[in-house]
């Protein structure tokens, strides 16, 4: 990715990933889904491919073979894609729904 706005969709892209939906990694971080929709639409265009298939009805989303790809190329570098790290079930205690007020 060339630009900041690029390696933050990335970026976003591998925190959503380790979710059973986007709505899911919505709710931790914050970011509303008509937010973060357009932002993996925009990165799918960049890259030329479909990253996952959104589930639906109960479904959870799932990666597609190309998701899993730039996934595993991409995770890596992750920190040095954005300011933030990566949060999400199976990474570390420090996630955003947790570090929020009550």
């Amino acid at each position: 990715m060339r630009t900041f706005a690029g390696r933050r969709r990335l970026h976003r892209f591998l925190q959503a990933a380790r979710y059973p939906s986007l709505a899911a990694y919505c709710r931790d971080s914050g970011m509303s889904p008509s937010a973060l929709t357009p932002q993996i639409q925009h990165l799918e265009r960049d890259l030329q491919g479909q990253l996952l298939i959104r589930g639906q009805h109960g479904h959870r989303m799932r990666l597609t073979e190309f998701g899993k790809k730039v996934l595993d190329v991409a995770l890596p570098y992750a920190d040095q894609l954005a300011s933030e790290p990566i949060y999400g079930p199976g990474r570390d205690s420090r996630s955003r729904a947790t570090a929020r007020p009550q």
